[in-house]
């Protein structure tokens, strides 16, 4: 009997694995990506087969024989050492829910999990993009009427005003301004209608700028 996995437990999977300097694969490995490829196809079907049927020692064997593979894939389209451990896992887990789905047709399954890693760099990266925009969006919105933002303490007024708006348009807020979700996902996440999540940032900016000009 094959044991049993939560999501928390591959999160303390990958932890551990960080811990014990797993990501310096991704560094070291003199390996042509493609050869390492080549040469474990026939070993990754197998594990993926393994890990169809949930066995926990097959993904963590697969996770310490491919981590480096596509760790190379991500870090260089990400850029940032912790933002690719997170696209990594997200990666492995996604690997581990779909590993049932694995067809040959698809291609090598070397080449399965590469694709998969580039989505969610990809996925990610646009994210960051979005958070960026997002909070340099957010402080245009809030501060055209207000010169307590462009005081040195503006930042920290802007925190604070967003601790006392209504907190289902905190939550709003939060997620579409400053964690890159689009309205449609921050909608799904926090179940409510698009049309409310709208509502409620657009009153919540209004709360925003009322609570600016009177700091």
């Amino acid at each position: 009997m094959t044991p049993l996995i939560t999501p928390c437990i591959l999160t303390k999977l990958f932890f551990n694995k960080t811990l014990q300097g797993s990501f310096i694969m991704a560094k070291n490995n003199s390996d042509n990506p493609a050869i390492l490829s080549e040469k474990n196809a026939a070993d990754a079907m197998v594990l993926l087969q393994r890990i169809a049927k949930k066995d926990v020692v097959a993904l963590d064997i697969l996770y310490d024989t491919f981590s480096g593979l596509l760790m190379s894939i991500i870090l260089p389209i990400l850029k940032d050492q912790l933002e690719a451990e997170e696209a990594l896992q997200d990666s492995f887990i996604t690997i581990w829910n779909k590993a049932h789905m694995y067809q040959t047709h698809l291609g090598k399954p070397t080449s399965w999990m590469v694709t998969i890693a580039k989505n969610k760099a990809y996925d990610r990266y646009r994210k960051l993009v979005r958070t960026s925009e997002g909070l340099r969006a957010l402080k245009e919105s809030v501060t055209q009427q207000s010169d307590t933002y462009q005081s040195d303490n503006g930042h920290e007024a802007l925190e604070r005003c967003l601790k006392k708006i209504n907190p289902e348009q905190r939550s709003a807020i939060n997620l579409v301004f400053y964690q890159g979700f689009t309205q449609q996902e921050a909608s799904h996440d926090l179940g409510a209608p698009l049309g409310t999540i709208k509502a409620r940032i657009r009153r919540g900016l209004i709360q925003l700028k009322q609570c600016l000009s009177n700091s």
